[in-house]
């Protein structure tokens, strides 16, 4: 990560941002009209379920995941539906999802700091000639015994050997007068490669 890119992710930044409740049934269905509704053209799915946590694509009204198997809320536990500009955040309770949605560049005047967590796991210089034209990729951690496999970033002028999440957190005031974080979301997965690291 370029010294530019650093300093660009521990800046206060100003800009806009709007928040909805959202309370739907827990079913594919209600998710998809949920996200057309909010006109989610296309985005990046983390679910938590049960079992396992999953990552996939929101594209053209529909999901897709690596394993090509459906989504089956039956399983699911919590959820983030994101993309650069909103975020679509709900937990399980009974049969209901219920959550927020969080748009930027509307709304009301809003302070945050994006950061970046890189995932555990890389990609070896032979998955990522494997995965170069595909649409995911693949981090390992072979000592933790770890595999994640990703949508591929957005730029695909890009093939890092490391990745993260890049977080938005939105600062407020308390009624103490004290500034902290109110609310985080995901914005996107990036590359998170040091200049200083090689692949070894």
């Amino acid at each position: 990560m370029s010294e530019e890119k650093k300093q660009k992710m521990r800046c206060i930044c100003a800009g806009k941002s709007a928040v909805e409740t959202v309370d739907i049934p827990a079913s594919a269905e209600e998710l998809s009209r949920e996200l057309t509704r909010r006109n989610v053209q296309k985005a990046t799915a983390i679910l938590w379920q049960v079992n396992e946590i999953r990552c996939g694509r929101w594209q053209q009204g529909t999901f897709s995941f690596p394993d090509e198997a459906p989504l089956n809320t039956k399983l699911l536990i919590e959820l983030r539906i994101f993309s650069e500009t909103s975020e679509l955040h709900l937990r399980r309770e009974n049969d209901r999802l219920i959550g927020r949605f969080r748009i930027d560049e509307e709304g009301e005047a809003a302070e945050y700091v994006d950061t970046l967590a890189r995932f555990w796991g890389s990609r070896s210089d032979a998955a990522r000639e494997e995965e170069q034209h595909s649409a995911w990729m693949t981090l390992r951690d072979p000592e933790r015994k770890l595999e994640l496999t990703l949508p591929k970033m957005e730029d695909g002028t890009e093939n890092p050997v490391y990745v993260g999440l890049v977080t938005r957190s939105y600062i407020g005031i308390h009624t103490t007068g004290q500034a902290g974080y109110v609310d985080h979301r995901y914005c996107r997965i990036a590359a998170a490669d040091m200049e200083e690291e090689t692949n070894g």
